[in-house]
C-alpha cells in the first residue's frame, strides 16, 4: 500500500461502533458517508460493531456497503476473534484508508494490525474525557495505556477542535468540524411556548441540573413546555426526576426521531446542560434552525457557541436567569437566533467535506 502523501484515494473503509444507533455520532457518519459516496464517488465500506440491528436509524445511501461484526467483544477469546473479522474484511476491501470512528479500546489496535494501510483516527469526544471519563477501574488505566502508546502510531488524528493531545505529533492533527445537518433557515417565530433539549438520556448530559432550573421556571411560566428528545438508558431515571419535580405537564420525553429538525422549528430555544463535549452535533443543529441556545460553560466551545449567538451560564442559577431573559426578552430572542444562523453558515457540508477530501486525496 502506497504511503499516506502518494497517491489518491478512492475506496475508504469506516470502522465505527452502534452505527445504526440514535446517537450523534451516526447522524455526523450518515452526513459525511452520505457526501462521500454520492457528492465526490468515494467507494465507502462500514465495518459496524456492537448493533442491535441491522437497520440503521439515519438514512445512508444505497451505494454504502455495511458488515457488521457478529463479534462482541467481551472477552480475550473475543478480541482475537474480532480481529480475525476484521482483518478477512480488511483484506478482501483492500481500502485506500481505513477511517476508525469507534473510540472503544479495540480501536486503538488497527494501525498496528494494518501497518501498511493509511489509518486516520477519527476522535469524537473531547480529548479530557476520552482519557479520563470514558471507563473506570481497570479500564480507565488500560485506556490511558493503550491510547499513549497506539494513538501516536496512525498516520493521521482527526479532532473536532484544538484539542490537548501533546504525546502525539502536531502534523498528525488535522481539525475538522461536524458539519450542519440541514440547510441554515430563518426560524419563522420564536413563540410558541415550546423550549427543546436533545441527547441521551445519560448523566454526562445533565439532565438532573436541567429538570432543577425548570422547576423555578414554570413556576412562573405554568405555560411553558420542555420536550426533551433522546434514546433512554439504565444511567437516568428520567420520569422518576420529573415526578420528583412536579414536572408532569411541563416536561415531556420523547423517543429522537428523524425529522428533529421539525422539532427545533417549533421550539423557541435550545435548552443543554452537558458536562462534557467535544463538538456538540445539536448546537449546530439548532443553530441552523435559528434557535438560541442556554448551555453551561463548556471548555474550548467558542468555536460554535459565544455571546452572539447563545447565553453561557457558569452555574444553575445564572443558567435559571438566562431562561427568563429569552423568555422575556423578545428582542434578545431574535439577535441571537439572526447570529445563530449567520455563524452556523460556517458549517455548511460542502466545506467540511472538501476539507475531508482534501485529506483524503493530499499528494
Amino acid at each position: 500500500m502506497a504511503g499516506f502523501n502518494e497517491f489518491i484515494m478512492k475506496t475508504i473503509l469506516y470502522i465505527a461502533s452502534n452505527i445504526t444507533n440514535s446517537g450523534g455520532v451516526s447522524r455526523v457518519l450518515s452526513l459525511k458517508i452520505n457526501y462521500l459516496v454520492d457528492k465526490m464517488n468515494y467507494n465507502v465500506h462500514i465495518l459496524s460493531t456492537n448493533d442491535k440491528t441491522s437497520t440503521p436509524f439515519f438514512d445512508f445511501s444505497s451505494k454504502v456497503n455495511f458488515h457488521y461484526c457478529p463479534v462482541r467483544v467481551n472477552n480475550i477469546s473475543a478480541f482475537w476473534n474480532y480481529k480475525k473479522y476484521v482483518q478477512t474484511t480488511v483484506n478482501q476491501i483492500n481500502p485506500d484508508a481505513i477511517v476508525v470512528a469507534d473510540n472503544g479500546i479495540k480501536s486503538f489496535f488497527i494501525k498496528k494490525w494494518f501497518p501498511k494501510n493509511v489509518c486516520i483516527y477519527e476522535l469524537h469526544s473531547d480529548f479530557d474525557y476520552f482519557v479520563n471519563h470514558g471507563y473506570s477501574g481497570l479500564k480507565k488505566r488500560v485506556n490511558r495505556f493503550l491510547i499513549k502508546k497506539n494513538l501516536a502510531f496512525f498516520d493521521k488524528i482527526v479532532l473536532l477542535r484544538k484539542d490537548n493531545l501533546d504525546f502525539i505529533a502536531k502534523e498528525k492533527q488535522v481539525i475538522i468540524p461536524n458539519p450542519l445537518s440541514f440547510e441554515p433557515k430563518e426560524h419563522s417565530q420564536l413563540n410558541n411556548h415550546r423550549v427543546i433539549a436533545v441527547g441521551r438520556i445519560v448523566s454526562i448530559k445533565g439532565y438532573d441540573r436541567m429538570l432543577k432550573s425548570w422547576k423555578k421556571i414554570v413556576q412562573k411560566y405554568a405555560n411553558y413546555v420542555l420536550d426533551i428528545y433522546g434514546s433512554p438508558s439504565d444511567e437516568v431515571d428520567l420520569k422518576q426526576l420529573i415526578n420528583e419535580y412536579g414536572l408532569e405537564k411541563n416536561v415531556f420525553v420523547h423517543q429522537p426521531v428523524q425529522n428533529i429538525e421539525e422539532k427545533y422549528l417549533q421550539a423557541d430555544f435550545l435548552l443543554h446542560t452537558s458536562y462534557y463535549e467535544a463538538f456538540p452535533m445539536v448546537f449546530l443543529e439548532a443553530m441552523s434552525c435559528g434557535l438560541p441556545i442556554v448551555c453551561f460553560h463548556l471548555p474550548q466551545q467558542n468555536l460554535l457557541i459565544h455571546n452572539q449567538n447563545a447565553l453561557v451560564a457558569q452555574n444553575e442559577n445564572e443558567l435559571t436567569d438566562y431562561i427568563f431573559s429569552l423568555i422575556e426578552n423578545k428582542a434578545l430572542q431574535q439577535k441571537l437566533a439572526q447570529n445563530a444562523i449567520k455563524k452556523s453558515n460556517e458549517f455548511r457540508i460542502e466545506k467540511i467535506m472538501q476539507q475531508w477530501k482534501n485529506l483524503f486525496e493530499k499528494h
